[in-house]
């Protein structure tokens, strides 16, 4: 997923690759879902999109029942994920 003010898109065909900090004023974090009890063999049940004016967020629901949130600040450029 990518966040760019007030948007969050993701792009299907590109495999990720480990991120590289290229000052210490930004930190790329992977997060490996493949990982992750309840995401693996489950499949998307639903995807909700939410903003503010500081914020955007999207909040997937899987069949598992496992929910992740991810809640993008643009102001700091900071990115929260609840799992």
């Amino acid at each position: 997923m990518y966040f760019e003010a007030n948007t969050i898109f993701w792009r299907e065909d590109e495999l990720p690759l480990e991120p590289v900090n290229s000052s210490f004023e930004s930190a790329l974090v992977l997060v490996n879902l493949n990982e992750m009890d309840g995401i693996v063999g489950s499949s998307v049940n639903f995807i909700k999109y939410e903003s503010t004016e500081s914020e955007v967020g999207a909040k997937i629901t899987f069949s598992s029942g496992v929910t992740l949130e991810f809640v993008h600040n643009f102001n700091l450029d900071t990115t929260r994920v609840k799992c």
